[in-house]
């Protein structure tokens, strides 16, 4: 098995730190989902680090305590578990303990016996507070490179139709990209024309609300970075 580089491991003790800490100041705002399964395997861990069950204690309650309670124990327990947080369509996307971005589930399946995932962590209530620790979301990323030609083009049919100057300036457009709430449109060097009357506010605030029913994004114009 390949080492795990360091970044990675760095990245595991802030996402431990950030838990910890939130459900210390804001207790109930981290859920856990527990695999039952591993949950002794999760003890022994545990005691290996110093942190013996109570005798009477629940096997369970006791590591999900730990867990929320103790830096080093949620930096050790991470490693055996999973991240998880919906998007506006309501599928689960997933990381794992390192923050590494996994897949996306229309629904979270259950836990099998055999999944060594010790538990599945419900980000949602405080997701935004975790998003610079974790690798981006493929799945969006892939899905916005995919839509934001396709609302340029509904754009430029739109005034091909309607005015056909403004058409022409914005066919003069390079590319363009989804950026978080944005819908951003690029202009190479030689369109600094189209770009500078597109920018004005009249069209920008006409194009703005044709593409406000088609996706929920703020439209902006740039000069193109390459």
């Amino acid at each position: 098995m390949n080492p795990v580089p360091v970044e990675l491991i760095e990245r595991k003790k802030m996402i431990a730190g950030l838990l910890v800490h939130l459900e210390t100041n804001q207790p109930g705002s981290i859920r856990v989902h527990t695999n039952s399964a591993q949950i002794p395997t999760a003890i022994k861990l545990l005691a290996e680090q110093g942190h013996k069950k109570p005798f009477f204690a629940s096997a369970q309650q006791f590591v999900i305590d730990c867990f929320l309670t103790y830096p080093e124990a949620c930096d050790l327990l991470l490693t055996y578990c999973l991240l998880e947080a919906p998007d506006a369509r309501r599928r689960r996307h997933v990381w794992n303990g390192y923050g590494v971005y996994k897949k996306c589930f229309d629904m979270l399946p259950r836990f099998q016996g055999h999944e060594p995932a010790f538990f599945i962590v419900a980000l949602e209530p405080v997701f935004e507070l975790f998003v610079g620790m974790l690798e981006p979301n493929r799945t969006i990323l892939e899905e916005n490179r995919q839509r934001g030609p396709e609302l340029l083009a509904a754009l430029q049919a739109k005034l091909r139709a309607e005015i056909p100057l403004m058409a022409h300036w914005l066919e003069a457009a390079a590319s363009c990209e989804i950026l978080g709430d944005h819908l951003v449109v690029y202009f190479r060097e030689d369109a600094k024309f189209p770009l500078d009357s597109l920018s004005h506010p009249a069209p920008t605030n006409y194009l703005q609300e044709f593409l406000s029913p088609l996706a929920p994004l703020t439209l902006s114009f740039r000069a193109s970075p390459n």
